[in-house]
């Protein structure tokens, strides 16, 4: 099966459509005729490193790899997190656009930055998802942390009733080191608990040590590792 990918195609003005490969029921042709017939740019698909069948077959048809998803897991303790509220906002229309700035200059490792996408493309990938986020059209909530200004923020969406993922984790460049996004993730420990939610995702890539060993010191787990292939 293959799906158009319809807010990042929208957003970057080129057609972006992502490869599900269940029971091997595609073939090259398919492949072929569907980017012909979409005009697709950049077909993308997500397989588990160990499925090496599938690599294979990705391999042979030209698909390059690009970067590795690591998804983490951590169960929500029922203890409450000593934070200063006073730090803590919801984030509001009034606010987008300084998370929009913050959100463009943090995530710079991400695939996003990186060929067939542009540091442009990247930017506007982040900066929008904080926008929809605030605005609850993709992720259901913003947090964000402030003092004298904004310093960073997180975005949460429930996927179940009693679990969640932490969208985006950002914090300004020239802040971080300081403590800001252990704070933020205590914040949305502590909401977690008091919405039911007992079981917390996140996924980075596997090229982004700072992010894994920042999510392991907090108790997150390695789920499940998987390879993006693309093809363009």
């Amino acid at each position: 099966m293959i799906k158009i990918c319809e807010w990042e195609s929208k957003l970057l003005k080129f057609n972006i459509a992502q490869l599900f490969l269940i029971n091997n029921h595609i073939t090259p042709t398919d492949i072929s005729d569907y980017i012909n017939q979409h005009k697709i740019t950049l077909l993308k698909v997500l397989v588990k490193v160990n499925d090496f069948h599938n690599i294979k077959f990705l391999e042979k048809n030209k698909f390059s790899f690009s970067s590795q998803k690591v998804t983490l897991t951590t169960l929500i303790k029922k203890k409450h997190y000593q934070i200063n509220p006073d730090l803590f906002k919801t984030s509001t229309i009034d606010n987008i656009k300084k998370i929009e700035i913050i959100a463009k200059k943090v995530f710079e490792s991400s695939r996003f930055f990186t060929p067939p996408f542009t540091k442009k493309n990247g930017e506007l990938l982040y900066s929008n998802w904080a926008k929809n986020a605030i605005l609850k059209k993709y992720d259901d909530i913003c947090i964000h942390h402030q003092t004298t200004d904004i310093n960073g923020f997180i975005t949460l969406k429930k996927q179940k009733p009693t679990m969640a993922t932490i969208g985006l984790l950002g914090v300004k460049k020239e802040l971080q080191g300081q403590k800001i996004g252990k704070s933020l993730l205590y914040k949305i420990f502590n909401y977690c608990q008091i919405n039911n939610i007992s079981e917390l995702q996140v996924c980075t890539e596997s090229h982004n040590i700072n992010a894994l060993n920042f999510y392991i010191n907090f108790g997150f787990k390695i789920k499940h590792i998987k390879n993006w292939y693309y093809l363009y």
